[in-house]
């Protein structure tokens, strides 16, 4: 059993699973010819665990490998690990260790320096050979970045009332083997209009929440400290614009309000539950100066206690119309921003804003006061979801990444996630640039509130999780990141039916060029899928048929010099390289080559 961070990881028995043969060479080369295939019986037997000491890396740091083995035999075993860091076939570092696997477990450590590039994903491989016959193999992700926001995996926190700061260090732990980057604290506020429990010289050691859970101030600085040793951001959670029913008590005027009513009879509100601090939650109009001026003071007096590296701010989506006190009509998607910049620059931090559902979104796009892109998304198809991957990166470039909130399974309290669907909106998200926020704690978001109930990962699911995580870290700079433009070249499949967009009984194929040297070809199996919805709410989605061998015909741009195929699907992440060969005709240049398998999502990389 395989274990990463608190999930347990179950490694099912392959027979004739199969994957990479070893080439032993020189540091810092290619990986030339064609990776031999052998087999594998129960991949997964000997590695146990396989983590480095943080979720990303500055340039040239050094890195720290943890390597657990266990022996399922009854003898003593004679073994030769290799380590490589590689970048596609390309090798920086590689080295070999041989070692005895007594009976029982084994821990091996190892620390190299990285290379001195930055915004870099490398895939780090452990391959252990008996005899000079491969044994066994793992893969996971390393991100080599001096900031976060160009390759950003944003996870959330909701409980802070730990007794034994062991669980922090599980949560964590757990979190920077998803290689995650980013943390959102939700709902550790004291209250939306006076987030600060207590004054900034003599901050409360507890406090209750909003829904009258515990906080303490030791575990949220233990959070924010662990996390910075793992090179994780920490954002603070705020509504832009809400104060409790007692918020004049604290200063707050109504004539800064936001009304449903030209005649300010009636304040706009959003309803919680009666048992909670507040049962409804006032709304403020965000273009009002004194609301600023004092949302301003309040975020600066908590910022000021805690060492927090940003405000993920909140909005509400569209209010339909709504006015001032004044009886002015409101348009609440053009009022964010001049509040936002004021926070940055007032208060020299970072910021995230959520302009839900894409309200508000054209607006901030325009701005420089983004740490990444945020949006909560609700309904849609895959179409629509990469359709807003594609239209943020037209406007960012990839100079900051984006994340979509998307809650699986959505209206469901009890029982497990769908692991169909998760894999699919995963794997469209991954391949259109983004990246999901969905982890919470030591589980996974099914709905907007962050400390309810929540469906259940399979060990299985969270096994996938982990693959596509890794995924997207060792394959960063060709998923997202500055110099990607899309493509339009022709892609068949002999005896396939393809699409450029999402269509059930299809494979989904589309394509983008890096930076002029390279192609990056998507493949996403939909051929007996029956919606191409990403919610699942009924939890009904099938698992894809896996195809094998396909023979890929591509027109291309760049005359290719190799091809490369991965896929978080088989062997972990890593990649290979397939033979291929090149003709034309009269729609042009092509070249052919066999797409080993297409399970949930694979991608081809021509350079």
């Amino acid at each position: 059993m395989r274990k990463y961070g608190y999930y347990s990881r179950k490694i099912s028995v392959f027979f004739f699973s199969f994957i990479l043969g070893l080439l032993i060479m020189s540091c810092n080369h290619k990986n030339d010819g064609i990776d031999i295939l052998l087999p594998i019986e129960n991949q997964g037997r000997y590695i146990q665990n396989l983590s480095t000491n943080q979720s990303v890396y500055l340039p040239g740091e050094t890195l720290y490998l943890s390597v657990d083995l266990s022996n399922p035999t009854l003898e003593i075993k004679t073994l030769k690990m290799v380590v490589k860091l590689k970048q596609l076939s390309e090798i920086f570092t590689e080295f070999t260790n041989d070692f005895t696997l007594e009976l029982g477990l084994l821990t091996k450590t190892y620390e190299f320096q990285l290379p001195n590039y930055d915004y870099q994903g490398y895939s780090l491989e452990i391959y252990i050979y008996q005899n000079d016959t491969l044994i066994d193999y793992a893969m996971t992700g390393v991100d080599v970045s001096s900031t976060w926001n160009v390759f950003p995996r944003y996870a959330a926190l909701s409980h802070y009332d730990y007794t034994d700061l062991e669980d922090v260090d599980t949560v964590l732990r757990t979190f920077k083997d998803f290689h995650i980057n980013g943390l959102m604290y939700y709902d550790v506020i004291d209250s939306h209009d006076q987030p600060l429990a207590g004054d900034t010289l003599h901050p409360d050691e507890s406090w209750n929440t909003i829904n009258r859970s515990l906080a303490t101030k030791t575990v949220l600085d233990y959070y924010i400290e662990l996390g910075h040793t793992y090179q994780m951001q920490s954002f603070v959670y705020n509504l832009l614009f809400g104060g409790y029913e007692s918020y004049v008590t604290r200063g707050i005027k109504p004539e800064w309000g936001l009304y449903i009513d030209p005649l300010h009879t009636t304040q706009d509100f959003h309803p919680l539950p009666s048992s909670w601090e507040t049962s409804k939650l006032y709304l403020f109009n965000p273009g009002d100066v004194n609301w600023q001026n004092y949302y301003i003071q309040v975020m600066s007096n908590f910022l000021n206690v805690y060492d927090f590296d940003g405000i993920q701010a909140d909005s509400l989506g569209s209010r339909g119309i709504r006015y001032d006190y004044a009886g002015n009509i409101v348009f609440l998607d053009k009022l964010h921003s001049n509040l936002l910049n004021r926070l940055k620059l007032e208060l020299e931090t970072q910021i995230i804003f959520n302009p839900v559902d894409g309200y508000g979104l054209d607006e901030i796009l325009s701005q420089n006061f983004n740490d990444i892109i945020y949006v909560e998304i609700w309904e849609g198809n895959y179409n629509s979801l990469q359709n807003t991957l594609f239209n943020i990166y037209d406007s960012t470039e990839g100079h900051i990444g984006t994340v979509l909130a998307a809650y699986m399974n959505y209206g469901n309290e009890f029982g497990f996630f769908n692991e169909a669907s998760v894999i699919y909106t995963n794997s469209v998200i991954i391949a259109s640039g983004g990246s999901h926020l969905e982890l919470v704690d030591t589980g996974m978001l099914s709905k907007e509130y962050y400390p309810g109930t929540m469906l259940q990962m399979t060990d299985k699911l969270q096994e996938k999780l982990h693959n596509i995580y890794s995924f997207q870290v060792a394959y960063e700079n060709y998923l997202r990141g500055p110099g990607l433009v899309r493509s339009n070249n022709l892609t068949t499949i002999l005896n396939y039916d393809l699409s450029n967009t999402a269509e059930q009984g299809k494979i989904w194929s589309f394509s983008r060029i890096k930076e002029d040297n390279s192609e990056v070809i998507h493949f996403i199996n939909l051929l007996n899928t029956t919606s191409i919805d990403w919610v699942d709410s009924k939890r009904i989605k099938m698992a894809p048929v896996p195809q094998t061998n396909l023979n890929v015909k591509h027109y291309y741009s760049l005359q290719p010099t190799e091809i490369i195929v991965a896929s978080p699907d088989r062997y972990e992440g890593i990649s290979l390289n397939v033979p291929y060969t090149l003709g034309s005709d009269a729609f042009g240049n092509y070249v052919e080559f066999v797409l080993p398998s297409l399970e949930y999502y694979t991608m081809v990389i021509i350079r």
